[in-house]
């Protein structure tokens, strides 16, 4: 498969995680919001970390789409901490928030895995 479908592949991926991500992030913090938590607190904080993540992620793969060569470091910081993302929820939680959850972290950290052979193949070329 040529190098440029791969790109596009990873792309689309991000772009799906990064929208999805932003949207879900930006409800839940509004739904903290209205139930009286303050700025201040942990769980509004780890939504805004999401929503910079996911970002990230939008900003990753605007760069596979136009194959910047910007691409290689923010992409693999990207998924290198999407990785240690999946591998957390695989650490601590296991199966206890259920077989789907704990079978999404596996997907994202192939996902990952596939992000950096991708990145790594383009370096060599």
């Amino acid at each position: 498969m040529p190098l440029m479908l791969h790109f596009r592949v990873i792309a689309s991926i991000w772009l799906l995680l990064g929208l999805l991500g932003l949207v879900l992030s930006i409800r839940e913090c509004l739904r903290l919001l209205q139930v009286g938590e303050s700025l201040a607190d942990n769980a509004v904080e780890s939504t805004f970390i999401a929503f910079g993540f996911c970002a990230l992620a939008i900003t990753t793969s605007i760069g596979f789409f136009r194959t910047r060569r910007w691409v290689r470091y923010i992409g693999s910081i990207t998924a290198i901490l999407f990785g240690f993302y999946c591998l957390s929820i695989i650490a601590m939680t296991g199966i206890e928030f259920g077989v789907l959850v704990y079978g999404m972290s596996w997907l994202g950290m192939a996902f990952m895995i596939y992000t950096l052979t991708v990145i790594c193949a383009h370096g060599r070329q």
